[in-house]
């Protein structure tokens, strides 16, 4: 085997030849320092635009559906009862124990369930309070609707009063004449003239 790090003429010549290779295909786009050399120093730049690309890419995402708010609450609610049952008992165990050691670890872990229990609480707060915000912004929607349909219907309703108004003779569609052809029908009202021939 060559020992590259030795003054030998021939391992500078390999040293040479290895140094003078290319990049080949996109090699030249992960040799970030530019050194023709792909190494660890390139990964390491390319770990550091990984992480700044993610931070810029991430997005958060504030809205949840009812569905799944409510399925929350609904776990959330038997967690919580859960973990105040399981508080209240090492509460007792910790009041009942007559080992001082005993009653300190029955006391944290008490504390520690009852913490957790506050803080499902809290989120199941948060939770019903989304909700009932997306329910007033859905009221307001509807009935801004409703507003727009009911201005809708009257303009409708006024539109099929004007229709109904009496028309004048010969122009309101009406059939005169015959009982079977209706062959006097005109399209244009008859104007009333004081010549008459």
């Amino acid at each position: 085997m060559i020992n590259l790090n030795k003054k030998d003429p021939i391992a500078d010549a390999v040293k040479e030849i290895l140094q003078q290779e290319a990049l080949k295909g996109n090699q030249h786009k992960i040799d970030k320092n530019h050194n023709n050399k792909i190494d660890g120093e390139d990964f390491k730049i390319l770990r550091g635009e990984k992480k700044e690309v993610k931070k810029e890419e991430v997005e958060q995402i504030d809205e949840l559906s009812k569905g799944t708010l409510g399925s929350y609450v609904k776990g959330a609610a038997r967690d919580m009862a859960a973990s105040r049952g399981l508080a209240k008992d090492f509460e007792r165990d910790a009041k009942s124990a007559k080992k001082p050691n005993t009653k300190d670890i029955n006391t944290r872990l008490s504390n520690k369930f009852m913490n957790h229990a506050s803080k499902r609480n809290a989120g199941i707060g948060k939770a019903v309070e989304r909700l009932t915000k997306e329910e007033n912004e859905e009221t307001k929607v509807m009935s801004k609707s409703l507003k727009q349909f009911k201005e809708g219907w009257d303009d409708m309703l006024k539109a099929v009063k004007e229709r109904n108004k009496p028309q004048p003779n010969g122009g309101s569609g009406v059939k005169q004449g015959s009982r079977y052809g209706g062959s006097k029908q005109k399209d244009e009202p008859e104007k009333d003239t004081d010549e008459k021939k």
